[in-house]
């Protein structure tokens, strides 16, 4: 349980906000506190200070708006973005993109400016623009959206935003109008985005969804594509795509543990096996059409999809551990797809997180839920035999 104090009134006076995590315990001990400072004159937060249950500092993370990452941590279904974020951090090529993307100015009235460029939602636009020639004053996406510095406030006072760094936040925002303005040209041109399947923004179903939760659900691939217009290609583990396979993240050891014979939002009302076609547990509706291939590296130009046979997907999983050899991505970054829980005995969901590292024996995981920025373990041979899917990103030329 947490206690929230000082997220509204406290801000805007300029004093820092405080979160306080207690225990189930009676009375209730304190887990974690986290004080956040937020400049009183923009709303844009400066630090965050971690403390663990005896008070003392664990982290001191710098927030300014500066288009460098140090943080981000999830507080809407978006984790897609989240690991889409991290992942594109985690390397210089992809650090360099997201700094690019940021630029800040003023307008009459001093006030800040952010402009965040997303190179893929500009190839979505022109798609869409050289498919109905007729039409192109109704495709409002852009290639870039401003956010001001009273959005960024009221963003920053809202508990139901990232939690972290600044340029995540704006990242955030920026993708929020992209979605409204995706269900805005579909409802413009009137047109069943099923469609559009091909075109960035266009799969995720999120037409008639409204205020934040338009941010809810999304795929790592398509966040990555509108960040750096880079594709990627999906590798279904289809031993686990028909099982009831998922992973407990327990966040006490620091590890993921696999699990099988797992309960879903489907199983509720009907125990039942995981199949491609229920898609409200995670599985994308476009891996029914895609075929098996073999598993190659070397064309990541546009996003294709693999049902993966198990020594195709255990190819891939060798391919990234060649990658990682030295603890870190150089030409390829990547992220999972798995149904996880908190509790291994509760009800499990779709959760995207970012591969850190990856050895023979171990795979290092990011949860875009994990406020400490440190990754999880999880052993290979569950890793194998959990995940459903790898998305991988190819950065270089």
């Amino acid at each position: 349980m947490a206690q929230y104090t000082g997220l509204q009134i406290d801000n805007k006076k300029g004093k820092p906000s405080v979160i306080i995590k207690y225990d189930n315990s009676r009375p209730p001990k304190v887990i974690e506190k986290t004080v956040r400072e937020i400049n009183p004159n923009t709303g844009e937060w400066i630090s965050i200070q971690k403390y663990d249950s005896e008070n003392n500092l664990i982290s001191n993370i710098d927030c300014k708006i500066d288009g460098i990452i140090t943080h981000a941590e999830q507080s809407l279904g978006d984790c897609y973005l989240i690991a889409a974020i991290n992942s594109l951090n985690s390397n210089p090529i992809g650090k360099n993109i997201l700094k690019e993307n940021l630029k800040i100015s003023t307008d009459s009235n001093g006030n800040k400016l952010y402009t965040i460029s997303f190179p893929g939602a500009q190839v979505a636009r022109e798609q869409l623009q050289s498919k109905f020639p007729d039409k192109v004053n109704e495709i409002t996406i852009q290639s870039e959206y401003t956010i001001t510095e009273a959005e960024f406030f009221e963003a920053t006072s809202n508990i139901l935003a990232s939690q972290g760094d600044g340029d995540v936040l704006l990242i955030e925002l920026a993708y929020k109008k992209y979605r409204e303005s995706v269900n805005e040209t579909i409802e413009n041109l009137n047109i069943n985005p099923e469609s559009l399947k091909n075109i960035a923004g266009f799969e995720s179903d999120m037409n008639n969804i409204e205020g934040i939760d338009i941010l809810e659900s999304g795929f790592t691939d398509e966040a990555k594509f509108i960040l750096s217009g880079k594709g990627s290609s999906i590798y279904y583990n289809l031993l686990v795509i028909n099982g009831k396979y998922g992973a407990y993240i327990d966040t006490k050891t620091r590890r993921i543990i696999g699990m099988k014979d797992i309960w879903t939002k489907s199983d509720l009302t009907q125990p039942q096996a995981i199949t491609p076609k229920q898609n409200n547990v995670g599985v994308r509706p476009r891996m029914e059409q895609s075929e098996p291939a073999k598993i190659s590296l070397s064309n990541l130009t546009n996003t294709s999809t693999y049902n993966a046979s198990p020594s195709e997907f255990y190819e891939i999983i060798d391919t990234l551990i060649k990658e990682y050899k030295d603890g870190k991505s150089d030409d390829y970054i990547a992220e999972v797809g798995m149904l996880v829980s908190y509790k291994p005995d509760k009800e499990y969901g779709g959760h995207a997180m970012q591969i850190v590292n990856i050895t023979n024996d171990t795979v290092y995981l990011l949860d875009s839920n994990n406020g400490n920025f440190e990754p999880y373990t999880m052993s290979l041979d569950e890793f194998k035999q959990c995940v459903r899917e790898i998305t991988v990103t190819k950065l270089t030329e």
